[in-house]
């Protein structure tokens, strides 16, 4: 069961209509096996760049990415601004290696995903307004605040609290190129 306080606490998420994302938290690899994870090359020098300047160019949508990467609490945090790889199975079974995936997203056209793979092995992957959730995920989700019961979800799954600076803070950007 969710816990109301924590939905409540992530009100903003529902209050900004521009604010499309996927954010996933990832245990049990490293940062640059991560970036690796996601497409991208650890080995180059990541651009530093504020949550709003990580999109892609119009003409870019679907083969450009730019996923922002943090360490947080021993976890590796990766924020997209409009992107989706983390909602796919190759991204998740890649990240999940050794580890835990999880991943929420949602955008402005109503969609949104949740994604959980453990071990290399996705085992949630689900549109929560339209799909049950798989056993082991143990909630219903609702219209009203979805974002913030997805972000709370992420954060009773995951251990980690989206904190709402990563929305204006500079992170290091990789781009990645599919």
């Amino acid at each position: 069961m969710l816990d109301l306080a924590r939905v409540q606490h992530y009100a903003w998420a529902d209050e900004d209509y521009d604010l499309c994302l996927t954010v996933a938290v990832v245990t049990g690899q490293s940062v640059a096996e991560v970036v690796r994870a996601y497409g991208g090359d650890p080995a180059r020098t990541p651009d530093v760049l504020p949550f709003p300047a990580a999109v892609m160019e119009e003409d870019e949508v679907g083969s450009v990415f730019l996923p922002q990467v943090r360490e947080v609490e021993g976890r590796v945090v990766v924020i997209e601004n409009i992107g989706w790889l983390g909602t796919t199975g190759e991204v998740a079974t890649r990240a999940s290696m050794g580890g835990e995936f999880v991943c929420v997203h949602w955008d402005l056209n109503a969609h949104s995903r949740i994604v959980e793979a453990v071990d290399g092995q996705v085992v949630a992957t689900f549109e929560p307004l339209i799909e049950e959730a798989p056993p082991g995920v143990g909630e219903v989700f609702g219209q009203d605040a979805l974002n913030a019961e997805m972000l709370a979800w992420l954060e009773q799954r995951s251990g980690v609290g989206f904190d709402r600076a990563w929305l204006t803070e500079p992170a290091a950007t990789y781009r990645v190129v599919l």
